[in-house]
C-alpha cells in the first residue's frame, strides 16, 4: 500500500501553486526594492579641479556628483559637505592640511556667455578658456531621491582667507554629510605651480 502524500506535497505538485510561489517572491522583492532598500549615498570627485588665489584668497572649485542608491521612495538631505586640501610643501616631510568650507556653488558657462554678462571684466585673448566659473548661489541643503542622481560644482574656501602663490601635487578630501550618514571622499591631483586670479585646472593623478 502506497503512503500517501503529504499536503505540501502535494500542493508542490499542482502548477498554479508554483506561480503563486514565484508572485509572491516577485512581489517581495518588488516591495524591497521600491520601498524597504535604504541604500547609500554615493559621491565622485571629477578628473579636474579648478584652483585659483584671489584677492579674497584660496578658491577651489570642485564638481560633485551625488548618487542616492536607495529605493525610490526614499529620500535623503545633504546638509553639510567640506574639504581639505593637502599637500607638501617643499623640503618639508610632514603634510600640511588646509580645511576649506563650502562657500556657494558655482557653474560653468561659455566664455562668450560669461562676457555678454560681465562686459566690464578684463581678459587676455590670447590665454582664454573655453569655459568659465560663474556664481550661482549660496550653500543651501538639497535633496535627493532614490535612485537619482546630481551634479554640483562647489567653491570651497579657506576659513581664514588665506592666500597660496603656488601649489605642486595635492590631494582633495572631501566629506559630505546627510541627516544619517556621513561620506568620505579623496584624490589626488597634479598641482598647476604658480597661481593668479584666474583659474587653472588641475588633472587628477
Amino acid at each position: 500500500m502506497k503512503p500517501k502524500p503529504s499536503a505540501i506535497t502535494g500542493w508542490l505538485r499542482e502548477p498554479a501553486s508554483w506561480l503563486s510561489l514565484i508572485a509572491a517572491l516577485v512581489s517581495l522583492s518588488t516591495f524591497f526594492l521600491v520601498y524597504a532598500d535604504r541604500g547609500h549615498l554615493t559621491v565622485l570627485l571629477p578628473d579636474r579641479v579648478a584652483i585659483a588665489d584671489q584677492s579674497h584668497g584660496l578658491a577651489l572649485v570642485i564638481p560633485l556628483v551625488f548618487t542616492n542608491t536607495g529605493a525610490s521612495r526614499t529620500h535623503r538631505h545633504v546638509i553639510e559637505s567640506s574639504a581639505v586640501l593637502v599637500f607638501v610643501a617643499s623640503g618639508e616631510a610632514q603634510q600640511r592640511t588646509m580645511p576649506l568650507r563650502w562657500e556657494f556653488e558655482a557653474q560653468f558657462v561659455s566664455t562668450n556667455e560669461f562676457h555678454r554678462r560681465y562686459p566690464q571684466l578684463p581678459y587676455a585673448k590670447d590665454d582664454e578658456l573655453v569655459d568659465q566659473i560663474d556664481y550661482v548661489n549660496r550653500a543651501f541643503p538639497f535633496h535627493l531621491g532614490g535612485g537619482t542622481s546630481l551634479v554640483k560644482i562647489y567653491q570651497f574656501e579657506p576659513s581664514d582667507s588665506q592666500r597660496l602663490a603656488e601649489i605642486g601635487p595635492f590631494e582633495i578630501r572631501v566629506r559630505v554629510r546627510t541627516e544619517s550618514e556621513t561620506v568620505d571622499v579623496s584624490g589626488n591631483y597634479r598641482g598647476p605651480g604658480a597661481l593668479n586670479e584666474r583659474y587653472s585646472f588641475c588633472l587628477r593623478q
